[in-house]
């Protein structure tokens, strides 16, 4: 006898500075390591993929839909005046604009990206951040510092991503794309992180009646 699995879904959005390795994060983990880019595309507006994780021990897994969004100033101020002015008419925005504004309606969980040679991509991680927040008031997210194979040229050390990371409430993973170190824990963690939310809404419902 087997048990039917169940299916949850969780839409997450990927931000942070252009060139910080979101899409190459993405595709590891989508390939489980299997492809790494070679050469380097800019994503233009939203770049988006779907992934299954099993919830270990129970009849559950997780889908995340996974939402890539472009790093390039040109999105992240579209991105920020769309969240401050949610009134602005659709049919003003071009259509690629309008997908990377409209990708963070009813997303769950979003990931904050920088690089950990680049300490700019670090200081924008609170603006990132915020841009999420203010869409969806205290959502769930994760800090991931990239490029962590880096360290002779390392300009943001663990102790200081973690610190941020915990002053926000969020948790913490530094990572390497390119060697494929890590890269599906902060995922994983979504995943978890989603099921156990679903469960204690579940429980709470039950306890109601």
């Amino acid at each position: 006898f087997r048990s039917i699995m169940t299916v949850l879904r969780c839409k997450v959005a990927v931000v942070g500075d252009a060139t910080v390795g979101k899409s190459a994060m993405i595709q590891m983990f989508h390939t489980n390591g299997a492809s790494f880019p070679k050469n380097y595309l800019m994503t233009q507006g939203v770049d988006f993929c779907v992934k299954e994780v099993p919830i270990e021990d129970t009849d559950f897994t997780v889908e995340l839909y996974i939402f890539d969004i472009s790093g390039q100033q040109i999105y992240s101020r579209l991105i920020d005046q769309y969240v401050q002015d949610k009134a602005k008419p659709t049919g003003a925005q071009a259509p690629i604009e309008a997908a990377a504004a409209s990708v963070l309606e009813n997303t769950s969980f979003c990931a904050v990206v920088y690089d950990c040679t680049n300490k700019d991509s670090f200081d924008s991680c609170t603006k990132w951040l915020e841009m999420c927040r203010k869409q969806r008031k205290g959502m769930n997210a994760v800090l991931v510092g990239n490029k962590a194979d880096l360290e002779e040229r390392q300009k943001v050390s663990a102790v200081i991503g973690e610190g941020f990371a915990r002053g926000q409430n969020m948790e913490f993973f530094q990572i390497s794309s390119l060697h494929k170190h890590e890269v599906e824990l902060p995922f994983n963690h979504i995943a978890q992180t989603f099921y156990k939310n679903y469960e204690d809404k579940v429980k709470s419902l039950q306890f109601s009646k």
